[in-house]
């Protein structure tokens, strides 16, 4: 059951990792290969290996709004932090100029940023939880607890860099690299209060949020 995770999730993420690297295709397109990747191996592992229904094997089937009251307490946390870090200490090793011609080169302009700030924060937000915590780490967690910790965090973390590596400094690139790391645990830790992906869903939908209102900010040369 193990290997029946891990190489499926490292192959998934490596496609997808060159695909950003190699390729450059437009964002759509790039979205469009990401959703069947994200959906469908969790899909076939939940019916194919688990046998069960969707809800019951994301620990869906009962849900209580309480369950999410520490989702909802670090959501707010982060819309206070993430801007706090980004203009006291990010600002000067971010090259928004590059940022800003990346961004053009896979599609994305002024015209269609809020489309996708839209998609980016409610889909695919949703589609890499399911995925990272609803499939890869929940699962290793019932067998391997502190493997499935390490291993789903840091395959966020290196999944992410390689969308945004030619944005930042080296140095910068190390810290963000280490920062996606702590996240994943963090997200990895409220999957276990709640024993689905609705609480990292939650912090990881509003982290984008804010992140999106300053890269917009940024494109509109605002700040």
């Amino acid at each position: 059951m193990k290997r029946q995770i891990i190489i499926p999730s490292l192959i998934a993420c490596t496609i997808l990792f060159l695909i950003e690297q190699y390729l450059h295709v437009p964002f759509i397109v790039k979205s469009m290969i990401k959703l069947p990747t994200f959906a469908i191996l969790p899909l076939w592992y939940i019916k194919a290996i688990k046998k069960e229904t969707i809800k019951r094997a994301l620990n869906l089937q009962h849900f209580k709004l309480s369950e999410v009251k520490l989702g909802l307490l670090l959501s707010a946390i982060l819309v206070i932090l993430i801007p706090l870090v980004y203009f006291t200490v990010a600002t000067p090793y971010i090259d928004t100029a590059k940022l800003i011609s990346e961004l053009s080169l896979i599609g994305v302009t002024k015209t269609n940023f809020l489309f996708v700030s839209l998609y980016i924060a409610i889909v695919n937000s949703f589609l890499e939880e399911f995925f990272f915590r609803g499939f890869v780490f929940l699962n290793l967690y019932e067998t391997h607890a502190r493997f499935s910790m390490v291993f789903s965090a840091l395959l966020f973390a290196t999944y992410h860099i390689g969308i945004f590596v030619s944005w930042f400094q080296i140095s910068m690139l190390f810290l963000a690299l280490f920062s996606l790391f702590i996240g994943g645990l963090i997200f990895n830790f409220l999957a276990t209060k709640s024993k689905n992906f609705l609480n990292s869903w939650l912090v990881h939908f509003f982290a984008d949020a804010v992140i999106l209102v300053l890269g917009g900010l940024i494109l509109h040369e605002i700040i």
